[in-house]
Order: C-alpha cells, then sequence, then structure tokens
C-alpha cells in the first residue's frame, strides 16, 4: 500500500468509509497511514476556530501562516486521510483545543475522502467543510486575473479519481454538500482543482488571499 500513491490511498479510504465499524477493511488505511504525521500548533488565546489542512505549503505560501494565524486559532496539518491510528490522537487534539474545526483541501476525490475520514474520526464535534468548492470558486471568479479562465487552472482526474467519484455516491458519501453543484460538476466533467491553483497570486488578484482567509474563518 505505501507503494501505490494517491490512488491507492483514495482507495483504502473508500474501503474502510464503506465499512460499518472498525475491522478489516480499515486495515490497510491503518497500515498506510501510522507513519505520516499529524502537525498541531495551538492557539495562544482561547481557541476560536481549528484550521485543517492537507497542504502546509499552501497553508505558508498563500494565508503566510502558521507564523501570521491569528492568536485564537489553532492549525493542524496532514497529507492523508485518517485511519484507525491517527482517529483517537486527532480526536483527543480536537476536543483539547475545545474549538470547531474547518477542513481545507483540494477539490478532487482524495481530499474529499480526507474529510470524510477526519468528520468520521470527530463524529459528535463540529466539524466544517471549507476546501475548494462554490464558496471558494465564487471567490475564484471575482479575482480571477484577466486573461485567465477558471477551466484552465483545472486538471484531468485519474480514471481511479473518476472511478471514486461513483464509489463515493455508491456508499452513501453526499460530496456534493461539499463541493456545491458546480464543484461537482467540474468533478463530474473529469477534472479538479487543488489549492495551489485555485488560489496562486499569478492567477488572482492580492484581495483573494484576505477573502480566503475570512471564507475559511467564518
Amino acid at each position: 500500500m505505501l507503494d501505490d500513491g494517491e490512488d491507492g490511498l483514495l482507495t483504502a479510504a473508500l474501503r474502510a468509509l464503506a465499512a460499518d465499524g472498525p475491522g478489516e477493511a480499515d486495515r490497510d488505511l491503518q497500515e498506510d497511514l501510522r507513519h505520516r504525521p499529524l502537525h498541531v500548533v495551538p492557539a495562544l488565546s482561547a481557541c476560536r476556530r481549528i484550521l485543517y489542512t492537507t497542504k502546509v505549503d499552501w497553508l505558508v505560501d498563500v494565508l503566510g501562516w502558521p507564523d501570521g494565524a491569528p492568536d485564537d486559532v489553532a492549525l493542524l496539518w496532514r497529507w492523508s486521510p485518517v485511519g484507525r491510528a491517527h482517529a483517537a490522537t486527532l480526536r483527543a487534539a480536537v476536543e483539547a483545543l475545545d474549538a470547531p474545526l474547518v477542513f481545507v483541501g483540494d477539490l478532487d476525490p482524495l481530499d474529499l475522502a480526507t474529510f470524510s475520514t477526519v468528520a468520521r474520526a470527530l463524529d459528535g464535534l463540529p466539524v466544517r467543510y471549507a476546501g475548494v468548492g462554490d464558496p471558494w470558486i465564487a471567490l475564484c471568479d471575482r479575482h480571477l486575473a484577466s486573461g485567465t479562465t477558471l477551466g484552465a487552472l483545472c486538471i484531468a482526474m485519474s480514471e481511479p479519481e473518476r472511478a471514486a467519484l461513483r464509489q463515493a455516491a455508491g456508499i452513501g458519501l453526499d460530496w456534493t454538500a461539499l463541493a456545491g453543484p458546480r464543484g461537482m460538476a467540474l468533478l463530474e466533467s473529469g477534472v479538479k482543482l487543488e489549492l495551489e491553483a485555485a488560489s496562486n497570486p499569478a492567477f488572482f488578484s492580492p484581495a483573494l488571499a484576505g477573502e480566503l482567509a475570512r471564507l475559511i474563518l467564518g
């Protein structure tokens, strides 16, 4: 599993999400994920929001965090879905921080599956999807540089990613509720929109970063 890359992670995550509870379906996911660390940057004052992202480089390059993060915002980041090996640790961290968690990731099947595993691990706690989806895309439209189109920023999905959309629907995952109708239409057309492309200063006005921060922190 470790050598299967993103497609292997996606397959394992969907298999685990399809299971009624922990068991054999989680085994590959757990073994694949144990070595990938969960990073936690606590708030400096009473925590208002916990921002969880799959891409720390995006967090640094676009928002200027963690150094510039508000004092009342905690940051968590980790690349990969959450299996049994990390679920209890993640839940303990969120309970200790005692604030709602907002998830920021790509508009692609892997990060949508990752959100679903995070939400499963934090069942009963306040969790909100704030990754690339319709509200984010609306901001992109408003701040797109002249001569740039949203379609040009999307990239083609692999066949396993396309299949994952069908599998997710088959096991009852409502990714349209996360991505929005327009975001899901992009995915169903066979393309994805990643964080870097949906916030790159080369393609958008400088004001986009501040608006994204407000969208995420609500």
